[in-house]
Order: C-alpha cells, then sequence, then structure tokens
C-alpha cells in the first residue's frame, strides 16, 4: 500500500506532507509550516496533495484540521487579493508568508491591520483565522479583532526581540 502522507523530519506528525504535493513550492510551504509549528506549540498542518481544479489550485495546507493557503506578498497591499483567492479557494484561515517577499523590509503593523480591517471577509468571519509569518516568528489574527489597535498590538509582537 502506498503511503499518502511522510513526517515531518523536524516536526514529526504535527507536520504532514504528502507524497503529491506541489514540489514548486514545497520548501516555502514546509519554511512557513515550521514556523508556525515553532511559535503555536498546539498546531497541526497537512500540506495537501496539489489539485488544479476549474482554473483554482487548491488549497495548501488543514491547519488544526481547517482549510487553509500560505500567501506571499509583497506589500501590505498584497493582503486583499491573498483573501479574495483564499476564498475562491474555499480557504478558512490564510496565512500572509511575510518572510516570502518582505522579510527585509520593516514590519509596519499599522498598515497591516488597516488592510485587514478593510476586508469584508475576515469582518464576517468567512476567513476567521489569520497567520502572519514574518522574519521566522507568526502570530495568529482572529476576525473577533475589530480594531486597528488591536490588530496592531499582535502584530508588534513579530517585531519584539528574540
Amino acid at each position: 500500500m502506498k503511503k499518502e502522507y511522510i513526517e515531518d523530519l523536524v516536526f514529526g506528525e504535527r507536520l504532514l506532507i504528502s507524497i503529491d504535493a506541489d514540489k514548486t513550492e514545497l520548501n516555502d510551504n514546509i519554511r512557513c509550516a515550521r514556523t508556525l509549528l515553532e511559535s503555536f506549540n498546539d498546531m497541526s498542518i497537512v500540506i495537501r496533495r496539489n489539485v488544479f481544479e476549474f482554473k483554482i489550485r487548491n488549497p495548501e495546507y488543514l491547519i488544526n484540521g481547517e482549510i487553509g493557503d500560505r500567501k506571499g506578498i509583497h506589500s501590505e497591499r498584497g493582503i486583499a487579493d491573498a483573501f479574495k483567492r483564499g476564498i475562491e479557494q474555499g480557504c478558512r484561515v490564510i496565512v500572509l508568508d511575510l518572510d516570502m517577499h518582505m522579510s527585509e523590509q520593516l514590519l509596519h503593523p499599522n498598515q497591516i491591520a488597516k488592510h485587514l480591517l478593510w476586508r469584508p471577509d475576515f469582518s464576517n468571519e468567512q476567513i476567521h483565522i489569520c497567520y502572519v509569518v514574518y522574519r521566522g516568528r507568526a502570530v495568529e489574527i482572529r476576525s473577533e479583532l475589530r480594531t486597528r489597535a488591536q490588530i496592531s498590538a499582535v502584530l508588534e509582537k513579530l517585531k519584539a526581540e528574540r
């Protein structure tokens, strides 16, 4: 019988990787998943098999049993497109991977918070969790946070010294 998933060498069964995962994004998906798992001890992630149906790529993650996708945005303005594409993919969770293109830039929590608050799909809980990954750390922003100050306070944790 063919094995469908392999366990990650670092996180074991907390990170399962489909043997049919998208090879072009696999290294970034593993890197980002490991950052999430390092930041959240009660989390488990499955990197799903690659499927392309109806001209839409399937979301790559199953995070604590919920469908999610990693989005490598180039600036805060990319949040709108990341959420829109995530909704099209049937996601409930979005992972904003700032390490992919923005790790050399300064983090602007207030700007990210502003763009998250502009997302009606976040405020109506169509997407109910957004993880933000920056410089090897991750924070969780839940849709219940309703003000820029609340979201910015969570994002500020990414700037703290280790």
